[in-house]
């Protein structure tokens, strides 16, 4: 299971498509139009193949071109389904339901090294297990399924805004009620992948958090993505609004993906720089202290 760099997970990604026998699934932060027709000529013209894209789909993306609005319509007439999730930053390729790519290679041009000047990416090729499968289908059950309706009011939107690259975009707030997280999995890219957010040795570029941020940037940024949220829903869901390092630990083993072991992080890794960020931004709302000499507790402040 040797790292994939460049035009070498090209290759092997379109070897595996031209055999594919029954599935293809996709999950990409970001998504273009000529590299999904790059995918689908791979498969071919199969009948019976059953295809599923899985897109971030954020309003920015659009409006700065890192996504084509027109996948879409592709989708539609090529038999694609299309799902968003706003939360996105995994970037997975399963085909036949056990072979699986992942990494860092979005569905771009770029990403999958299409026209020979692609980014310097790198990605495993391995087998999933029955567990890492249901994983997946887990990740499809907490998306929304793209169809008309959504699609015709994001246009709409779109049509309304004089885009300017300084100013930062969302879609309002009925899109993104449609689009609200069951948190059924984590992935480790949900974490912060620096230490403290205030010696940022690298862009959180999965978490759109960049080093030259301001520190109230980075609060804001941070409290809206998917580990902090799905942390809020652990704390509501417990009797005082509290939860201790292990018991959070554990949640946390049971609802991240296990990825391939070369990729993998330690848990308890994840989980400090977790509480390093969320201790250093001072949030009202949530807390860590070590009552009694105890473990490090965690709790959800009522704001007022």
């Amino acid at each position: 299971m040797s790292i994939l760099m460049f035009e070498e997970m090209n290759k092997e990604l379109a070897r595996d498509l031209i055999n594919i026998d029954n599935n293809v699934s996709i999950i990409s932060a970001f998504c273009k139009k000529d590299a999904l027709e790059f995918l689908d000529k791979q498969i071919g013209k199969k009948q019976d193949i059953s295809k599923r894209l899985l897109v971030r789909f954020r309003l920015d993306d659009i409006l700065s071109k890192a996504t084509d609005l027109e996948i879409y319509e592709y989708c539609k007439k090529n038999n694609w389904s299309l799902y968003v999730q706003f939360n996105l930053h995994a970037k997975v390729y399963v085909l036949d339901q056990n072979i699986c790519y992942m990494g860092s290679a979005n569905a771009t041009s770029k990403g999958l090294n299409i026209n020979k000047r692609g980014n310097l990416e790198m990605s495993k090729r391995f087998q999933l297990d029955t567990e890492e499968q249901m994983q997946i289908e887990k990740v499809f059950s907490e998306a929304l399924l793209m169809n008309d309706g959504l699609f015709t009011k994001m246009q709409k939107q779109i049509n309304s805004i004089n885009y300017r690259p300084a100013i930062s975009n969302e879609w309002n707030e009925e899109i993104i009620a449609k689009n609200i997280n069951s948190y059924n999995v984590l992935f480790q890219d949900d974490f912060p992948m620096n230490a403290l957010p205030t010696e940022m040795l690298e862009d959180e570029t999965f978490l759109d958090i960049y080093k030259e941020d301001s520190i109230e940037v980075i609060k804001e940024k941070f409290y809206h993505t998917k580990i902090v949220q799905w942390l809020i829903s652990i704390l509501e869901e417990q009797e005082n609004k509290e939860i201790y390092f292990g018991e959070l630990s554990k949640k946390i083993h049971n609802i991240i993906f296990r990825e391939p072991r070369q990729y993998r992080k330690e848990v308890k890794l994840l989980q400090i720089k977790l509480y390093n960020w969320i201790e250093i931004l001072n949030y009202d709302n949530l807390k860590i202290d070590i009552p009694n000499s105890h473990s490090q507790r965690i709790r959800l402040i009522e704001r007022e």
